[in-house]
């Protein structure tokens, strides 16, 4: 499914796709190349509320080597197997992304890593002039990583420059097999990471809220004083070669 291919000319207006039953390989809202983008002047949006995604291969794409001025990709139902999550990739955004993973979808993960994983990313090498907006609100226990969930991969922002802001909150029971809210990118403005409620941690190894990264800001960690069903381990604030203005926490 494709929203937007064309690389000739530029499309005005806002792309709406909402994914509510049956199966299919890949969504795309918009699809570039490497040598030439496609742009979209307005607001794309895909919104995962149930069917099946089960190739090998399968992966929805919010900018895919394109230009939109905000980008939304929220995942709030269904069942994938092996499918990757971007709500940028190789792309440039004007303004916001905002990524959601909410409600009780199902990611079932594969026995190695590569192509077989499940692999869940609101930036990855891409550059944002507004901010990255990430919700993390998994209803379910599991936090819906079945099958080897040690080869399921979380990044907030991954090999990215943002101009603004990156916020994140988690709100149920998060635990995939890596866990990292900014890897190897650039912050100009803060990075605000809210635990509201449940789980926040990593099933594999450590999780760190932002590693090898610059932080032109503040980094910000706080845990609400009505948390409930709470479980933090082995988290981390900072890793690898990271350097920050600021660091606070509130826990």
């Amino acid at each position: 499914i494709y929203g937007y291919r064309d690389t000739s000319k530029e499309y005005s207006g806002d792309i709406t796709i909402t994914y509510d039953g049956g199966k299919v390989g890949k969504i795309y809202g918009v699809y570039g190349t490497y040598s030439k983008r496609a742009t979209v002047k307005g607001d794309v949006g895909i919104y995962m509320e149930s069917g099946t995604m089960t190739d090998t291969y399968s992966a929805v794409y919010g900018s895919f080597y394109g230009i939109a001025d905000n980008v939304t990709v929220e995942v709030n139902g269904g069942t994938y197997r092996y499918t990757e999550f971007y709500g940028s990739y190789l792309s440039e955004i004007p303004g916001d992304v905002n990524f959601e993973v909410n409600g009780a979808p199902v990611f079932k993960c594969g026995s190695r890593g590569g192509s077989y994983a499940t692999m869940l990313c609101a930036v990855y090498s891409s550059k944002v002039a507004g901010d990255v907006n990430i919700y993390l609100a998994v209803s379910d226990t599991s936090c819906g990583f079945t099958e080897n969930m040690a080869y399921s991969y979380f990044y907030g922002v991954y090999d990215t420059e943002v101009a603004g802001n990156v916020n994140c909150e988690s709100d149920g029971h998060w635990w995939p097999g890596y866990n990292y809210v900014v890897y190897e990118s650039t912050i100009e403005k803060n990075v605000d990471v809210d635990i509201l409620s449940g789980r926040f941690y990593s099933s594999s190894i450590d999780s760190v809220l932002v590693k090898d990264s610059t932080v032109n800001g503040t980094v910000d960690f706080d845990v609400a004083a009505n948390a409930t069903n709470l479980y933090l381990y082995n988290l981390y604030m900072l890793g690898g070669k990271t350097t920050v203005k600021n660091l606070q926490a509130t826990i």
